[in-house]
């Protein structure tokens, strides 16, 4: 008869199948993986916050500056671009145009748009300018002003001879045209800014070009030092604190800017550093406690798995021995074998289990001890006879000699562990080797030395590089199966309790003469 089969495939999604296919192999590489990304992805976040908070309130302190000062920069700014009510005059010296003289520091020539006088500024006053050259300049300026139709005008740089040490600007009323100048570092211009601060200075001002090149630079730069309010620029120079204004009474290229005076940039300066502080203090205390939190989840679960792998070793060294006792237990069951060979049967499933006992009792405290759980004490005398004295009997069986060769020496050490450490090495000693077995005890130094040693055959150099690991066999030469019975964990378990404890632990054997293990206890 034919045989009838039916298969049915689940056909996934393509989105689906691609999300397994991303995820197969950090699945396959385990929770390390997914950790390390979160760790990464913590950190940087972690690392971005106080950036970010530190930027965020550097910039809410500059803008709040900014606000307080904006009026005041307008109001300078609004004073260069204003025209100065000055009616008809005769002499100059009139109390009008004193007074308008006094609010408006910059301005330097007033040109009659009718008759083309040119008067220049001497102190509170106006006088007719002496000077041929500099009148025909302002006529031409004035002259210009009115071609383009324009009542406020910026002579360009071709037309200004003071360029780029002075910006210019021409304002046209009903009868004159009025030339005012900003000359960079002059004492006209501090003058100026003080009338406009009254005498309370709040901030630096000063002309810079956009074009860098173009950029006045003076070398000595006196007249930008405290106390005075003149502000001068290297070229490209910019801060991020400066209020900057704009507009056709500046003309092409030029920006007014306004710059906190020292102390107040000393003051924001400190709050900088204050918030900074702050900022990496919290990512610190942060960082450090949840690099600890991750150190102590570590820890916990590097105790889990090695609880495991202690739970798991107990188990597999006891499934060999218990399938051994079931098939003798159940010839004995059936009843065909001879008297004599039953009460030998009886007496191996005694050995056994006695040697079980001390199997699990040697499990059961090695699971018992965690870290912290109990510090070192003094080993008390009589300790490693009193240990081993559940293995004398068993050795006695062997017709095996065991030896102890400890000193007098106090020393130190989680008893409970030792006390594992040491069943351990005399179970391999009792099982795998062969005549007298010593057990030496040596202060060497800072160092208490143990060390487990038996006349067996010993072990080449390459099995003895493989012990300790896991489910560690050694065959028979030249037959199938293994040299001995059990799981080959015991060393295993060794390994793990030494380097949980901060102990050295080192084998010496060749083959022939014998073995030797070493434990080696800091003190």
């Amino acid at each position: 008869m034919p045989t009838h089969s039916r298969r049915i495939l689940h056909a996934k999604p393509r989105l689906t199948a691609a999300l397994d296919r991303w995820l197969r192999p950090m699945q396959q590489k385990g929770a390390l993986t997914l950790l390390f990304i979160s760790i990464l992805a913590t950190t940087s976040l972690l690392y971005t916050l106080p950036i970010v908070w530190v930027s965020s309130r550097i910039s809410r302190d500059i803008l709040e500056w900014q606000d307080a000062r904006m009026p005041l920069m307008q109001s300078i700014g609004q004073n260069w671009s204003v025209l100065p009510n000055i009616p008809d005059f005769q002499t100059g010296d009139e109390p009008h145009v004193r007074a308008a003289l006094r609010e408006h520091l910059l301005l330097l020539a007033v040109v009659s748009r009718r008759e083309g006088t040119v008067w220049v500024r001497l102190g509170d006053r106006l006088v007719a300018c002496p000077d041929p050259t500099r009148s025909n300049r302002w006529r031409s300026w004035v002259k210009q002003a009115e071609v383009e139709g324009r009542f406020q005008w910026v002579p360009p740089k071709e037309m200004n001879p003071d360029f780029p040490r002075a910006a210019g600007l021409v304002l046209l009323g009903d009868r004159f045209g009025m030339v005012k100048l900003w000359h960079i570092g002059s004492d006209e211009v501090e003058h100026h800014l003080r009338f406009l601060q009254a005498n309370k200075p709040r901030l630096q001002v000063g002309l810079r070009r956009s074009e860098p090149k173009e950029q006045f630079e003076d070398a000595t730069a006196a007249w930008t030092a405290p106390p005075n309010l003149q502000a001068g620029f290297r070229r490209g120079e910019h801060s991020p604190s400066e209020i900057l204004l704009t507009g056709d009474a500046m003309g092409d290229g030029w920006e007014m800017v306004g710059r906190p005076l020292p102390e107040d940039e000393s003051s924001m300066t400190a709050d900088i550093r204050f918030h900074r502080k702050v900022a990496w203090s919290a990512y610190v205390l942060v960082a450090g406690g949840l690099s600890f939190g991750l150190y102590l989840r570590y820890r916990a679960r590097r105790q889990e798995r090695l609880d495991s792998d202690q739970i798991a070793s107990l188990a597999h060294s006891l499934k060999t021995p218990l399938a051994v006792l079931k098939l003798r237990c159940d010839s004995l069951r059936m009843g065909n074998l001879p008297p004599e060979r039953t009460q030998a049967e009886f007496l191996h499933i005694g050995e056994e289990v006695d040697q079980l006992v001390v199997l699990i009792e040697n499990g059961l405290k090695s699971l018992r001890i965690h870290p912290g759980q109990s510090a070192r004490s003094p080993v008390p005398e009589g300790f490693y006879e009193e240990s081993a004295g559940e293995m004398k009997s068993l050795f006695e069986q062997e017709a095996r000699n065991l030896l102890f060769e400890i000193e007098p020496v106090s020393h130190q050490a989680h008893v409970s562990s030792l006390r594992a450490a040491l069943a351990t090495l005399l179970e391999n000693a009792l099982v795998y080797g062969g005549g007298t077995t010593r057990v030496k005890g040596t202060k060497i130094g800072q160092i208490f030395q143990i060390s487990v040693s038996d006349e067996g055959p010993g072990v080449g150099p390459q099995q003895l590089e493989q012990l300790g690991k896991p489910f560690m066999r050694f065959r028979r030469n030249g037959a199938e199966g293994f040299s001995h019975e059990g799981q080959g964990l015991g060393l295993s378990l060794l390994f793990q309790v030494s380097q949980r404890e901060g102990w050295g632990l080192a084998f010496l054997s060749r083959p022939g003469a014998g073995f030797e293990a070493r434990i080696e206890l800091p003190q």
